[in-house]
């Protein structure tokens, strides 16, 4: 029989696909917020910052799964872990350089160009 016949109207309706099972399960889905307070340092990443790629490193060494980092960024929003993200400084950050530069050059620049819409000459 066909599904029409068989289900009627209701049967033919279209859905989502449901997509491949989940590799990774309810149970080692649970513990993985008890391995979040280690740190990724305690599983080889430099840095004691949570990426979406070191956390995808952790379920791969902790349960022998792969992952696709876009994936296992659903993951943890569905269990409501924030990324961090690193402060982007340079190591070499001079703070008394720029402060100059902003207080002297920068305004020494903005002095010397011409009003919107008219040409340098």
């Amino acid at each position: 029989m066909t599904p029409a016949r068989e289900g009627g109207a209701e049967a033919l309706r279209r859905r989502p696909s449901s997509g491949a099972p989940r590799r990774l399960t309810d149970e080692p889905l649970a513990g993985l917020p008890a391995r979040r307070p280690q740190g990724p340092e305690a599983y080889g990443c430099r840095g004691a910052l949570w990426t979406r790629g070191r956390l995808t490193a952790v379920i791969r060494v902790a349960f022998g799964l792969s992952s696709h980092p876009r994936h296992v960024g659903r993951l943890g929003t569905a269990m409501r872990w924030r990324p961090q993200q690193p402060a982007r400084r340079a190591r070499q950050r001079h703070e008394a350089a720029l402060a100059e530069w902003r207080d002297e050059t920068w305004p020494a620049i903005t002095r010397g160009r011409p009003p919107q819409g008219q040409p340098a000459s």
